[in-house]
């Protein structure tokens, strides 16, 4: 199964997503690739939208192949790669980091209170899966009702490695050897963070819009 490019990918998402929208909760998607698959999502649960600030940590000879993932506030190395060299890691966490700092300015991000809610992490691809393994980390720590993980293609490895610890893992294609994840659509332009910035903007609106009629209605 291909996918035209990302928005038809969340097309194909939303009839395996219905269930959720009796819950009330809001939807986090990793930048930047997740972002226009999670907004079209969250217009159609009509859930908050934010971006949850993660990244990988590349492996110092392949910049595709994560090796861990960072945050704000701390970082995962897998353990099959603690050989790699602290000197490097300390620099790709710094590096990173001033990425995401950065962005939680650029992107106006504000607190969102998960407690008690549902929480769906959307990504446009997983590969090895540390990056929203360690979403899934930083989401837990702040108690929701759960977490569901959505996205339109995954490696079987990530499949089998999520499952376990989120409350639903939602993937419309698991091939037995994934690639890259570009090639899974037939067009996978790069998203910038304007893209993001934007994405964000127009459903800001979208919700205060939605906001404004329901409580036109009461």
């Amino acid at each position: 199964m291909k996918f035209r490019n990302r928005e038809d990918a969340a097309e194909r998402l939303l009839p395996l997503i219905q269930i959720y929208k009796r819950h009330s909760g809001v939807v986090f998607d990793i930048p930047r690739g997740g972002v226009p698959i999670a907004t079209r999502v969250s217009r159609f649960l009509e859930w908050e939208v934010s971006a949850l600030l993660v990244k990988k940590i590349s492996h110092p000879d392949n910049h595709e192949y994560a090796i861990g993932a960072v945050g704000l506030q701390g970082a995962y190395i897998d353990p099959q790669h603690r050989s790699i060299s602290e000197r490097y890691l300390k620099r790709e966490i710094d590096i990173q980091r001033a990425i995401l700092r950065r962005r939680m300015v650029d992107y106006h991000l504000k607190p969102v209170d998960v407690a008690h809610r549902t929480v769906m992490i959307v990504d446009d691809g997983i590969a090895t899966c540390l990056t929203i393994r360690y979403a899934v980390e930083i989401v837990r720590s702040q108690h929701p009702r759960c977490i569901v993980v959505v996205s339109p293609v995954a490696s079987m490895d990530a499949v089998r490695l999520l499952r376990p610890i989120v409350e639903d893992l939602i993937v419309l294609n698991t091939p037995s050897s994934l690639g890259a994840i570009g090639e899974w659509y037939e067009l996978f332009d790069e998203i910038s963070d304007e893209d993001v910035i934007e994405c964000l903007s127009i459903d800001l609106h979208h919700e205060h819009q939605s906001m404004g009629l329901r409580l036109r209605r009461r």
